[in-house]
């Protein structure tokens, strides 16, 4: 206590004894302020409830601690005033830099008061000479080994790659960080990217380069794999460096290693510490074998480095910070250079576009082109040759990039398969993070583009967040837009076969197919946004399943519900023929496990008529809509909705057939019955009252049909809103009516907004889309603007025939109106070909009939 109070008392201001050293370290400072080397060292963390200088505040700030000195290095110690001395143990890493300064300034001490300081190599040779003379006296002497030798030393596991190209921004920086800039300090840098994206042959390439830079620079290799690769590895740079103790079986090679090359006279030195995927191994503190903590083995010295390479951002960032280089597939140019390398023939030369062709399949990724380039030399194949063996299926390409091949610039006994690279990433990933091992497998089974995070299997935020984060760390998918995910083509193909490997892939597309259908909304078109980002992976997921022979009838339940729902977006997007084919395989599946009379059976019958019926097939459509309207009324009851809604329907395909009459009554009946079992203002009443006056509209009844569609009109726009497709679709109707009355300058003004509204929510090649082009143009030729009339009925039936094809009735409709606009033009020829074409098909197509939408 007495001694602490003297410390304590001297430091105060004004003592005697900060007043003399003061005054001794300016005379000094004056007189050889040229000549001194200056260390200062500067705390980085405030310490919270001091009173000195405040609280929260650096005790010492950097203007006290430095001295802007010439040859001043100043260090930036990562702890607070108190805490700044004291240090977890003698290998710490701060510990040894503060110790190294020390050293230094002893050194340099010495040589300033004139003492002869030998060359620290001569002066090691001589304390091992002197030691060894001892342990040969002294029973109790400790073990010494001789020191380093000063010629450089290079631990390599291969060859310079003389093949290798590209890569020269990375390099670029390597060199940079770990030659050119190389500040007083032991510099970490990563390089980190996909498996197989060729990081060892960047690393390796750097050591060469480096060596050639600097030949003074000992080069060092630690395969990092696993712990046995590490070990065996120090154990090679130990017997390097001639450190003797490695013959003792009970000595830490790895501590021994660690301590030669953290010191000074170890002279310059890199280590590359490749494959360090695993950042566990490296920093699993809970671990109870101490030794298996390999972040404590890493050496410091001022004159070395290290270099990682690692498929995991993560483990990047805990070995080096921010020092991290991204190593992504090869430019086109390097991609091509390597390949033409590569190849014995000289086909890249010869076949310009297979070779694009080639590395656009392989996404220039270097494993999987010296993959193909081993195959191409041992089979004497063709690159086109090559192309049709990869493009033939999905199994040839995971059979090409599972072929082992002989690589002298990979590790012995490891296989080198581009897949079998990813697969063991998967493994380490279901044992890190099963729930991302869980995503790979569900996204294997999806399209691997445009992933919607809402699609993943459900977890906690926190669980989807790590997982997703773990699978980006190891470069499998990356994100991009809103949430939206993409996975390695190649990776994906890999994927599906791992779960293959492990007789999974059946169970995953079954849990996937559970998880989309759960997920996959009801089409509207007011959630067209969400459906279309859910539509290639359900169709991915249906194309898969439909290959599987056994199927449970649960599986088949939940495909069939499945595909009514893509059956009804391709119906929303105008694709009937496409709606058909889900509407049939649906239908199909219901009569297998549900049974004929089931109501979702009769479901599936009443879409697909309804499909046949926007294809134009009305009297196919007819007779399901008849068998449908049949079985709902013996299952269900006759003023049940479903019924209601097969009249309807069997009332348009008569009418669209001319057969208004019997439409008529059916329309009057379905509209009185859904009045009374719905109400007057629900959308399915809405639709009978939108039929009954399109019937009218055809029995020349045009007011009555314009004062009906005005009803609804207005009941829809009260209902729906103004932009609502049904409100549209009244409007038009009603535009036609006002059209049909030599209303034509109301009846355009109307067909122009619906048109634009049309193209805007529809697009413009969508058939409701179309039917609103053919009205305006019919609008203009009623008003006598033949031109203009001919160039909008051109435009229409050049879409038509695109969209529908030229056999639909609507094909049909726009070539019979083009023909009558050529002929108030006096074009009487080409009239009369198109109008004799018409004839040809109208009765067998349109049943004499000529509809508008």
């Amino acid at each position: 206590m007495d001694m602490n109070a003297t410390v304590i008392g001297a430091l105060l201001p004004g003592s005697a004894e900060l007043k003399l050293c003061q005054e001794t370290f300016t005379t000094q400072w004056a007189k050889r302020r040229e000549s001194l080397t200056v260390r200062t060292f500067q705390e980085s963390k405030a310490v919270i409830g001091i009173r000195f200088g405040g609280i929260n505040k650096l005790i010492v700030p950097p203007d006290s601690s430095t001295l802007e000195h010439p040859n001043e290095r100043a260090r930036t110690i990562d702890a607070d005033h108190i805490n700044m001395v004291k240090f977890s143990g003698r290998y710490d890493r701060t510990y040894e830099m503060v110790k190294g300064d020390i050293e230094e300034l002893v050194r340099r001490a010495e040589e300033m008061a004139g003492r002869a300081v030998p060359d620290p190599a001569q002066s090691a040779y001589k304390d091992y000479e002197m030691q060894q003379r001892m342990s040969r006296t002294t029973v109790d002497a400790k073990t010494v080994h001789p020191p380093f030798s000063s010629i450089p030393l290079t631990v390599l596991p291969f060859g310079r790659n003389r093949e290798f190209v590209g890569r020269k921004s990375q390099l670029d920086r390597l060199i940079t960080t770990l030659h050119t800039n190389k500040t007083e300090d032991c510099p970490c840098i990563a390089l980190v990217g996909l498996g197989g994206v060729g990081k060892t042959q960047i690393a390796l390439e750097c050591a060469f380069r480096l060596k050639t830079i600097s030949p003074t620079c000992s080069v060092f290799w630690v395969r990092a794999s696993d712990q046995m690769s590490f070990d065996d590895a120090y154990r090679d740079i130990g017997q390097q460096l001639h450190i003797l103790e490695l013959e003792n079986d009970k000595a830490d090679i790895k501590r021994l290693v660690k301590r030669r090359l953290s010191q000074e006279s170890t002279g310059m030195w890199l280590m590359i510490i490749d494959s360090a995927d695993d950042f566990e191994m490296f920093y699993n503190s809970n671990d109870t074998n101490v030794s298996g903590i390999l972040s404590e083995y890493l050496p410091f010295s001022t004159l070395g480095a290290i270099l990682f390479t690692t498929r995991d951002r993560e483990a990047a960032t805990r070995y080096t910070s921010s020092n991290v280089i991204e190593v992504d597939e090869m430019n086109n140019t390097d991609a091509r250079e390597l390949l033409r390398h590569s190849l014995q023939s000289k086909q890249p030369n010869q076949d310009e576009e297979g070779v694009t062709k080639l590395l656009k399949l392989l996404v220039n990724l270097p494993l999987a082109i010296m993959q193909a380039v081993a195959y191409l030399n041992t089979r004497e194949c063709t690159i086109t040759e090559y192309l049709r063996i990869y493009e033939e299926s999905s199994d040839n390409v995971i059979k090409l990039l599972s072929q082992d091949f002989n690589d002298a610039r990979r590790y012995p006994g490891i296989k080198n398969p581009v897949a079998t690279t990813w697969f063991i990433s998967f493994e380490q990933i279901l044992v890190r993070d099963p729930l991302a091992a869980d995503y790979i497998a569900f996204i294997s089974c999806v399209k691997e583009q445009d992933i919607p995070r809402d699609l993943l299997p459900p977890a906690s935020e926190f669980e989807q967040k790590e997982a997703l984060y773990t699978l980006k760390a190891f470069r499998f998918i990356n994100e991009h837009g809103a949430e939206l995910y993409n996975m390695h083509r190649l990776v994906h193909l890999a994927a599906q076969q791992w779960l293959k490997l492990k007789d999974k892939w059946n169970s995953w597309n079954e849990s996937a197919l559970e998880q989309v259908a759960r997920v996959f909304p009801f089409p509207q078109h007011e959630n067209r946004a969400l459906w279309m980002l859910y539509l290639p992976h359900a169709h991915c997921l249906i194309a898969t399943l439909n290959m599987e022979l056994k199927r449970t009838n649960e599986t088949n339940q939940l495909i069939a519900d499945l595909l009514h729902k893509l059956g009804e977006c391709s119906k929303i997007k105008g694709n009937y023929a496409t709606a058909e084919v889900m509407y049939r395989q649906a239908l199909q599946l219901r009569e297998t496990v549900l049974g004929k009379e089931h109501p979702d059976t009769l479901t599936s019958m009443s879409n697909l008529a309804v499909s046949l019926h926007w294809q134009g097939k009305y009297a196919v459509a007819e007779d399901i809509h008849r068998q449908t309207l049949h079985l709902r009324e013996a299952v269900l009851e006759k003023d049940h909705p479903d019924t209601l809604t097969s009249m309807s329907n069997l009332a348009l395909s008569l009418h669209w057939q001319g057969k208004y009459a019997a439409a008529d009554t059916m329309h009057r009946q379905t509209l009185e019955l859904r009045k009374k079992v719905l109400r007057r203002d629900h959308p399915d009443t809405l639709k009978s009252m939108n039929n009954l006056a399109l019937s009218l509209h055809w029995q020349r009844k045009y007011a009555e049909a314009e004062a009906m569609h005005r009803d609804t009109l207005e009941i829809r726009i009260k209902e729906l809103g103004k932009d609502h497709l049904e409100t549209i679709t009244s409007m038009s109707n009603l535009a036609v009516s006002l059209q049909w009355q030599k209303k034509y300058v109301e009846a355009e003004t109307m067909h122009r907004r619906i048109l634009d509204i049309r193209e805007r929510v529809l697009g413009k090649d969508h058939p409701q889309t179309l039917t609103s082009m053919n009205n305006l143009a019919l609008s203009r030729s009623w008003q006598g603007k033949y031109a203009e009339a001919e160039a909008m009925h051109q435009q229409t039936l050049q879409l038509r025939e695109t969209v529908l094809g030229k056999e639909h009735p609507d094909t049909l409709t726009s070539m019979r109106n083009l023909a009558l606009s050529l002929r108030r033009q006096g074009k009487n020829a080409k009239a009369e070909a198109l109008q004799l074409h018409v004839l040809e098909r109208r009765d067998e197509v349109l049943g004499g009939a000529t509809h508008i939408r």
